[in-house]
């Protein structure tokens, strides 16, 4: 087990002081003020799980369990410190309430996740004044390791039995503990179906739980349980096992209350996430969590596995409240379903990226033809804004409207950007992967990945094949027919040097446009989610003045047009505003900060060969196509790998399964390698993807 504290807490904190064992004992005063009593405990299990300093080389001597062991047995034999050690532990534990450990320890309160965080942070740089009266404060500063929850689940039952038989030597003050926690576990559990109660009937939640009447919601009817059998168990002081019949039942409404929570998350997943709402969500799952574990933990009480389940019990409310201060375990509950949900649109929008047949892939083809014409206009008035020596943030907005109108273009007419697909091809891919397409062997899914990659390649093709010769062919059109140069000659120079891939910052510009085309399917994909979560084009469908106004069906007619278009070109929007700003702010700050675009960068290197052919030598030629090729390498690659590894980790991919398929994939490529180029002649959609038949759309438009 090793020690994982924050390096922040361990720096503020400071070593434990290196005390004997025997020394320690002695040091068992009831007479002593609780604040002593406390930092006693502090010593004892510094002892017990010493330091990664203070261990000794030897692994047998770092165990805790070893040393409690050893802990009962020295107690054994030396009666004198037996009665202090026992009377101390008891005296302190019955005057620290442990209510807030039950109830609230390791739990989210509602707040949001710039809160959370925040209170995180400043809990680590300034902990929190201590409360001697809660156990759960206590216990925060006594165990900070992730490795305690551990090694006291581990405990052997025979040495928790002889742990308590020590601390029995008091019976009567031993009973009255045991008795006084039995009322907190009680008092927790309607403070926990109270809240749960609560979280269930909050409007946003009961509107996606089919609306349940109080007698019917499964929340009501476990809080209303709770009541009763609280009414019922909190006069008695001995323990019977006739008991355990309404705990099961208390346990069961739990359930139900589980089985309605998901259902309604199911809603949310289906027609739009919100990170408040899920919070909301998640945060009476843990509830229910919680409340289980004290039925458990009360369960045992009659089956004489008292000693277990309160270690079982304390252990898992220890590894709560370690996650309750992690960022990782933070970010994860409130990103995660978001993300799924993000990249189920965009795996739902790269589907149509794909092609299967050689029709489709001759579809695909002369769209993509006819984005890099469109990319090269977009170039040429790249070069005419940046002539004007406008101010440059007016500079930066007219290139931000330039790339902007040249994608929503693409999308009006139906034309293609290669680049923007690896940010949704690949969520495709992840979201196929987590539903088990192609089972053990991988075959569905690398059929599926096969068609991915010839489509990409033939996007790409498209674009850079088409936008080179137009290109081209105006710069030399220009130039013999109007005596004119599209670039002058020192913007054909900075055009090759900047593309030169290790003189130059290109590479580092290409992947860090890789990122905003990443960012922008991102984008795509929270617009998307935001206008299902609100039920956007359901309210403009029942709007009737628009009716009125402007014809019949015209509410309805929005509402499909914002379905199919509006995720598109947000993303078409974000990406032309960030390809503009980017630069803008490299400028006004003198950080290297710009971009480069394979299709563009294609264009404009076209451009400027053609503008002063005779200026360049054979070297800055090869030179600069290398760093074309380089750019669109890093376009799709840095693309990719962010929105795969962002859709592997938001679908819970299997690891297993990733490695079938690769062995699968490594044995498609030996085998046909050609197919991954060029669609064989009997191609058919594979019925083991899940992808449906018939012809796609292979454009730009929202799907």
């Amino acid at each position: 087990m090793t020690d994982q504290r924050s390096p922040i807490r361990e720096l503020l904190s400071g070593s434990q002081p290196k005390l004997d064992l025997s020394y320690i004992l002695a040091q068992a005063k009831t007479s002593a003020p609780l604040a002593d009593r406390i930092q006693w405990f502090h010593h004892l299990l510094g002892w017990l799980r010493p330091l990664e300093a203070a261990r000794s080389e030897h692994e047998i001597d770092r165990d805790p369990q070893i040393r409690l062991r050893f802990l009962v047995q020295l107690l054994r034999r030396h009666v004198e410190w037996q009665k202090p050690f026992a009377e101390v532990l008891i005296k302190t534990l019955d005057e620290l309430s442990a209510l807030s450990l039950f109830a609230y320890a390791g739990l989210p309160e509602q707040q949001g996740f710039v809160d959370q965080i925040s209170t995180l942070w400043l809990d680590i740089i300034l902990p929190p004044a201590p409360d001697q009266g809660d156990l759960s404060k206590v216990l925060r500063t006594l165990f900070i390791d992730v490795g305690d929850a551990d090694w006291i689940r581990e405990i052997p039952d025979e040495t928790l039995s002889d742990f308590c038989q020590l601390l029995a030597l008091d019976k009567a003050n031993y009973d009255g503990l045991w008795q006084g926690y039995y009322h907190e576990l009680l008092d927790a559990l309607l403070v926990l179906a109270t809240q749960i109660a609560a979280i269930s009937s909050s409007r946003s939640i009961w509107d996606r739980s089919q609306r349940p009447s109080p007698e019917t919601s499964p929340a009501f009817r476990l809080l209303q349980k709770t009541q009763s059998l609280i009414a019922t168990f909190r006069p008695l002081k001995v323990w019977e096992p006739f008991h355990l019949i309404s705990l099961q039942m208390l346990q069961e409404e739990a359930s139900e209350v589980q089985r309605s929570l998901e259902q309604a998350l199911h809603y949310v997943e289906e027609h739009g996430v919100n990170l408040g709402l899920v919070f909301r969500m998640e945060h009476a799952a843990q509830l229910l969590g919680r409340f289980s574990l004290l039925c458990e933990c009360l369960q045992s009480l009659p089956q004489h596995k008292a000693r277990k389940g309160v270690s079982t019990l304390l252990a898992n409310l220890l590894a709560s409240q370690y996650s309750a201060q992690s960022f990782h375990d933070i970010w994860q509950q409130n990103i995660r379903r978001l993300a799924r949900r993000m990249v189920e649109h965009a795996g739902h929008s790269g589907e149509h990226y794909v092609t299967r047949t050689r029709k489709e892939y001759r579809k695909l083809l002369l769209s993509a033809g006819g984005g890099g014409m469109l990319t090269v206009g977009t170039c040429l008035i790249k070069a005419a804004v940046s002539k004007l020596q406008a101010p440059l943030l007016t500079e930066a907005f007219l290139h931000a409207g330039n790339y902007a109108g040249s994608f929503l273009s693409m999308q009006a007419l139906h034309l293609t950007l290669a680049t923007k697909q690896p940010s949704v091809t690949a969520p495709h891919l992840a979201v196929l992967l987590s539903r088990g397409s192609g089972e053990e062997k991988g075959l569905g899914i690398v059929d599926e990945i096969r068609h991915v990659v010839r489509s990409q390649l033939a996007a790409a093709l498209g674009n850079i094949g088409m936008a080179i010769p137009t290109a081209m062919t105006l710069a030399y059109l220009m130039r013999h027919w109007f005596g004119k140069r599209l670039f002058p000659e020192d913007i054909a120079h900075y055009t090759i040097a900047s593309l030169h891939p290790w003189h130059s910052f290109t590479l580092f510009y290409a992947a860090l446009t890789g990122v905003l085309l990443w960012l922008s399917s991102l984008s795509a994909a929270w617009l998307e989610n935001w206008i299902d979560f609100h039920q956007i084009p359901e309210r403009l469908s029942s709007q009737r003045f628009l009716d009125e106004k402007l014809g019949p069906g015209t509410g309805a007619k929005w509402a499909e047009k914002l379905r199919k278009h509006v995720a598109g070109a947000a993303g078409s929007i974000f990406l032309g505003m960030s390809l503009a700003l980017i630069p803008f702010l490299g400028k006004v700050t003198g950080l290297p900060l710009d971009v480069r675009h394979v299709t563009l960068a294609a264009a404009q290197l076209s451009v400027a060969l053609v503008s002063v052919p005779q200026a360049w030598t054979a070297s800055e030629c090869i030179a600069a196509w290398s760093g074309v090729v380089c750019v669109g390498l890093l376009n799709f690659g840095v693309s990719f790998a962010l929105a795969l590894t962002l859709a592997m980790r938001a679908q819970n991919v299997p690891l297993r399964r990733k490695r079938a398929v690769r062995r699968a994939l490594l044995r498609l490529i030996r085998r046909e390698p050609w197919s991954f180029i060029w669609p064989p002649r009997d191609n058919t959609t594979s019925e083991e993807t899940g992808s449906p038949s018939g012809s796609h759309a292979l454009t730009d438009k929202a799907p």
